[in-house]
């Protein structure tokens, strides 16, 4: 099921779609397109922008901060998120900013508050929410049948 709602619909055939019938199909296609929706969302802007800057930080040089966040999240993340083929799992994107190595001229007190304000933004686990909702709804479906 989880595979069925990351793949591109196009990839689900005719007497695949068939065989699922429209209700099951319709979940699915539904849950498909919540996950993108969240995926732009998250990945249209770096979290964390109108945060005061840490107690390390000077507000004269917390706009290089944002700056470099900004430039970090659109070149690290965003794209990885927004990846056509092979997007990266939104429960996966705090892991792969902090594998990252710390950009020179980010204050690495404000890069801990940009990273918990994406933590805190609860987004990192709303693709999985969608999809054991969408199990869920399936399960209920052939329930009631």
């Amino acid at each position: 099921m989880q595979q069925l709602i990351h793949a591109p619909l196009a990839d689900i055939s005719v007497s695949e779609a068939e065989c699922l019938g429209l209700r099951v199909y319709m979940i699915i296609a539904k849950a498909h397109e919540r996950i993108e929706v969240e995926r732009k969302s998250i990945g249209a802007v770096a979290p964390g922008l109108s945060l005061a800057p840490s107690t390390a930080c000077s507000v004269t040089k917390h706009s290089t901060c944002k700056d470099i966040w900004a430039q970090v999240w659109w070149n690290k993340v965003a794209y990885r998120i927004l990846h056509p083929t092979n997007p990266l799992h939104l429960s996966a994107v705090f892991d792969h900013v902090t594998g990252l190595s710390d950009p020179q001229g980010l204050n690495p007190q404000c890069k801990v508050k940009f990273l918990e304000q994406v933590v805190e933004t609860g987004t990192l686990g709303v693709e999985d929410q969608i999809v054991e909702a969408a199990i869920t709804a399936v399960q209920a479906y052939f329930d009631s049948l």
